[in-house]
């Protein structure tokens, strides 16, 4: 595999089958989880090679290797999109993650949540490129929130297949070609 940042897991695994990218992924993060930087730890210039692109982002504790959290980056960057997840503010329109934090670490303040996070976790980055690059991220965050075994069940938003909007066909790669 080919890699462009300690973050970046490499594209080729979204030409495998459907069902096989959840396996691939988590063995991808148990592999590389020692060059990968904390939360906390990331700088700019990891993200900046994915600047512009759209593509998902997976939270895991460092330890166990345990999904928390799978995101989506489609209308905002990796850059703009992933350190939002750390912002402690009360009026922060975002800092979903800091929210999680808060109800299943039971942390006082929205600050210490937020600090939790960033010595806590650690984000790998699956990008996902071409004319149909909105939709396939649709489609394989949609895949990565389901239940284990079909998807890697996040702790923080596993999501229920029947809510889904977004088809996932079994044997079949989840990017258009």
């Amino acid at each position: 595999m080919i890699e462009t940042s300690p973050l970046q897991i490499s594209p080729s695994i979204l030409f495998l089958p459907s069902e096989k990218v959840p396996g691939a992924i988590l063995a991808w993060i148990k592999n590389n989880s020692s060059k990968i930087p904390m939360f906390g730890d990331m700088t700019i210039n990891m993200q900046c090679d994915l600047d512009g692109q759209c593509g998902v982002y997976v939270c895991f504790e460092p330890k166990s290797h345990r999904p928390l959290y799978v995101g989506k980056a489609t209308s905002r960057s990796f850059l703009e999109r992933v350190p939002s997840h750390c912002d402690p503010r009360e009026e922060s329109w975002f800092g979903t993650m800091t929210s999680r934090v808060l109800k299943y670490k039971h942390t006082r303040s929205r600050v210490e949540a937020s600090n939790w996070l960033r010595r806590n976790t650690k984000v790998c980055l699956l990008p996902v490129s071409g004319e149909c690059a909105k939709a396939d991220t649709a489609r394989i965050e949609t895949l990565l929130r389901r239940p284990s075994p079909i998807g890697l069940e996040p702790a923080w938003n596993t999501s229920n297949p029947k809510n889904s909007k977004h088809e996932v066909e079994p044997n079949k790669a989840l990017v258009s070609f």
